[in-house]
């Protein structure tokens, strides 16, 4: 007797992202990342090099390398911090850096995350927005040898992950969870039926205000379909109640 299997359609992923220097320049100190992976998860990550100029600029552009490499490979968001850390290290004793990265899994609505001193994940759905309150380890270069956690967190159906770097919520002479607040308010307000669509209105009302490098990027699990797909933006990153360093 012969028998056929149906291949189950797998979820989807949209993802965009939006970034700016702040001298106009190609590069700057912000770097992210999406990558797309075999099994149908999205691996999403956002770093910021601290300072200014081409050394910083030469330094993001190996970090963002690197982390797009690990995360193809499937490193865990722990490890692969860990891994960028040590990295950052060999390159400039003297230089730190933030990032984040997430493992989106459309199929199970979660995201596994973990921070080296960046700005908290923020989660959009139902008409609202928060912060993914989560521990935050010490950012890249302070320490050798950093073990960083891990924690898992439930996307409602419709949510969409968003990550900054602090120059889309930093504002001089103003306490940082105000511009928390504000990014709140700004994915809240502008939520939109595509992920492009949400990013661009968010980085257009926030990003003008800042004279730093921004980037903003934002993924969101879809519903079911034929097949895997990845969308990006055509440019090119905790919102709610106070977060934890």
């Amino acid at each position: 007797m012969h028998t056929s299997r149906h291949a189950q359609p797998r979820r989807t992923s949209q993802a965009a992202r939006r970034s700016r220097t702040s001298d106009g320049g190609p590069r700057g100190g912000d770097f992210c990342v999406v990558v797309a992976l075999p099994d149908g998860r999205t691996g999403v990550g956002i770093g910021d090099v601290a300072g200014h100029g081409a050394p910083v600029a030469g330094l993001m552009v190996r970090l963002r390398a690197a982390m797009r490499a690990e995360a193809a490979g499937g490193t865990a968001p722990a490890v692969l911090l860990q891994r960028l850390g040590a990295l950052l290290g060999a390159l400039d004793p003297d230089a730190m850096a933030t990032a984040a990265y997430a493992v989106v899994d459309p199929a199970t609505r979660t995201a596994v995350h973990a921070s080296a001193g960046h700005l908290p994940f923020v989660c959009a759905a139902g008409g609202g927005a928060w912060v993914v309150q989560a521990p935050v380890g010490p950012p890249l270069g302070v320490c050798d040898d950093i073990r960083h956690e891990e924690q898992v967190t439930a996307l409602p159906e419709g949510a969409t992950l968003l990550a900054c770097t602090d120059g889309l919520v930093e504002r001089r002479g103003e306490d940082l969870d105000a511009g928390v607040q504000r990014l709140c308010r700004a994915v809240r307000d502008h939520a939109a039926a595509d992920v492009a669509d949400h990013v661009d209105a968010v980085f257009a009302t926030l990003a003008p205000g800042s004279s730093d490098d921004v980037t903003l990027v934002g993924v969101r699990p879809a519903a079911p379909a034929g097949r895997w797909s990845l969308r990006l933006g055509a440019a090119p990153t905790r919102v709610g109640s106070p977060w934890q360093r």
